[in-house]
């Protein structure tokens, strides 16, 4: 997608250059911001709802069959 939106400074006007670049460098910010800050928000959130709701995440329930049936578990 970066690469696509740099291949307006080929055009050779000033606009689409500017644009190019600007919408270029927002595209990488939001990437990257994704790749880092979305899942420590998400972190931070599943753990202030399983304080809040009195969950806990390290049980060993996945490891247990719940019933003897794969195809029909609640």
């Amino acid at each position: 997608m970066v690469v696509s939106l740099l291949g307006l400074l080929l055009i050779g006007l000033s606009f689409t250059t500017g644009l190019g670049i600007g919408a270029a460098l927002i595209a990488s910010i939001v990437v990257t911001s994704s790749l880092t800050l979305l899942p420590a928000v998400l972190d931070m959130v599943k753990v202030a709802r399983a304080t809040a709701a009195n969950i806990d995440f390290t049980a060993s329930w996945a490891a247990e069959p719940c019933c003897a049936s794969v195809w029909f578990c609640y």
